[in-house]
């Protein structure tokens, strides 16, 4: 039966669409889209721009709610936007985004010294980088001993076969130790001479550090007021000490000496028999003086 005739008519209201979605002519049709606008404000800050049903993304604010410059960024976008295709002001947008946000890499890369792993020959300071090892990596080499980083106290440095090798100076080779004191070398150390300040018995050539200063002790079974040394132009002498250690060997003072009962009354570098501070054998004969 034709569609609008018979008992079974049917009568379309204005508005009613049909199974195709579509309104007759004449009609009114669908409701147009709900169209969404941005927040107000001017949009600042580096995000993406976009848009959620209902509700603006602002731009000027980063998942986390940390606020952006968005002055620096206002700037930015208006000069790009005045000069450049969409494509430069993307990629203008990128670069600014970074240098806003503080982001950066140190583009210069430090050399390589001998030993250290290379993949070619830029990457190390002697621009020579070794063949592969057992394992397959490659290491930089030197070409001379000045391409050996500088060796330490009592030590040298040989470039051979392409890499560095160090050995120890021989005993008694004249040294510098930490704080300008001359010294000598002994199994690798600078050590210093009797009556040079210390802190260690290994910083000393005696092997006794005393009361601050290197200086000896008398070897055992010595008797009292044997004579032990001379320094000076004076003649040391082995002496008991106020601490009941084992006889020291003790310098003759040039002045009356500073009274004491133990040793650690008296200046660096002397010592306490009893009756007065005298210094170590080898320390200045003034170093005692009262």
């Amino acid at each position: 039966m034709p569609a609008g005739t018979g008992r079974h008519r049917r009568r379309l209201r204005p508005g009613h669409r049909t199974a195709a979605g579509c309104a007759r002519p004449g009609q009114q049709g669908p409701p147009a889209p709900r169209s969404f606008r941005p927040a107000s404000g001017p949009l600042t800050g580096v995000a993406r721009v976009g848009y959620r049903a209902g509700q603006a993304i602002r731009p000027d604010i980063d998942p986390k709610g940390a606020a952006v410059d968005g002055s620096r960024f206002d700037a930015l976008a208006k000069a790009l936007a005045a000069s450049g295709s969409r494509r430069g002001v993307v990629a203008g947008l990128a670069a600014g985004a970074l240098g806003l946000v503080g982001v950066g890499r140190a583009e210069a890369v430090a050399c390589r010294m001998p030993g250290g792993l290379c993949r070619e020959h830029a990457d190390c300071c002697s621009g020579l980088c070794g063949p592969k090892d057992a394992t397959g990596r490659r290491r930089c080499a030197c070409r001379a001993v000045g391409d050996c980083p500088p060796p330490a106290v009592c030590r040298a440095v040989a470039c051979q076969g392409g890499a560095c090798v160090g050995s120890v100076l021989p005993d008694g080779t004249a040294c510098t130790a930490s704080g300008g004191t001359a010294g000598t070398c002994r199994a690798g150390a600078c050590v210093l001479p009797t009556g040079a300040a210390c802190v260690a018995d290994a910083q000393c050539q005696s092997g006794d550090c005393i009361n601050g200063a290197c200086g000896s002790f008398c070897p055992a079974g010595s008797r009292l007021g044997a004579i032990c040394g001379a320094g000076f132009g004076f003649a040391c002498q082995c002496r008991a000490t106020a601490e009941g250690q084992q006889l020291a060997c003790i310098g003759v003072a040039a002045c009356d000496v500073q009274s004491c009962t133990s040793s650690s009354t008296c200046p660096v570098g002397t010592l306490c028999d009893g009756s007065g501070c005298f210094p170590l054998c080898g320390v200045s004969p003034t170093a005692s003086c009262a």
